[in-house]
C-alpha cells in the first residue's frame, strides 16, 4: 500500500507531508549534532519519487566538478578529478570549503525559484515546494536532513548560488575548469 496511498496523497490539493519525527545524531569529533527529520512512509515515497524522476534532469545541468550527492561521485572522485586537472592544467593551488549548516539554513523560497529556472510545471513546482516546506506552508527557512529530495534540492541551489558563479570566475581561455 505505500506506493497506492502516496499516489492518493500526492493527488490530493494541496499535497502537504504529514508530520514527522526528528532525531540527533551525533557529528564526527564532538562537533555537535545533525538533525535528521524522518518523515512517514507515504511521505518518503513521495519525495524518493521525486528524487528517483528529476535526478537524471538535474544530471545534465550540473556541472562536471560537483561531486556531492551525486550518483557514481564521492569525495574520492572529485579528489581524482582534482589532481588531474591539477597535473594537466599546471594549477597547483586549491582550495576548500565547505557550506556551514547547508540544509538548516537555506532559504526555502530561493530554492524553489532555483528550481522554477528549469521546470515550468506548475503542479510539479508545487509538489516540490511542499517537500521542501516539509507540510509547514509558511516555513522559510530550514530543509529536512533525512529527505530523499533534499540533497538533490540543495544542489540545484549551490548551482546557482555558487558553481555558476565561481565557474565563470574561475575559468579562463587558456584553463577552462569544470569548478
Amino acid at each position: 500500500g505505500g506506493v497506492v496511498a502516496a499516489q492518493k496523497a500526492i493527488r490530493s490539493v494541496p499535497y502537504r507531508p504529514g508530520p514527522a519525527l526528528e532525531v540527533k545524531i551525533p557529528k564526527a569529533g564532538n562537533r555537535g549534532f545533525r538533525t535528521l527529520t524522518l518523515r512517514n512512509r507515504i511521505d518518503r515515497v513521495v519525495a524518493k519519487a521525486v528524487n528517483d524522476a528529476l535526478v537524471p534532469f538535474w544530471e545534465k545541468i550540473f556541472l562536471n566538478g560537483c561531486h556531492g550527492y551525486r550518483p557514481e561521485r564521492s569525495n574520492l572522485t572529485m579528489l581524482a578529478q582534482l589532481a588531474s586537472a591539477m597535473t594537466e592544467q599546471d594549477r597547483w593551488v586549491l582550495v576548500s570549503d565547505d557550506v556551514t549548516s547547508a540544509f538548516p539554513s537555506v532559504d526555502i523560497d530561493r530554492v524553489v525559484e532555483d528550481h522554477a529556472r528549469h521546470l515550468t510545471g506548475k503542479p510539479l513546482l508545487d509538489l516540490i515546494e511542499a517537500i521542501l516546506r516539509g507540510g509547514d506552508p509558511d516555513r522559510k527557512i530550514g530543509m529536512d536532513q533525512g529527505c530523499p529530495y533534499m540533497p538533490a534540492a540543495r544542489n540545484v541551489h549551490l548551482h546557482h548560488t555558487f558553481d555558476v558563479h565561481g565557474h565563470s570566475l574561475a575559468a579562463t581561455a587558456d584553463h577552462p575548469t569544470p569548478w
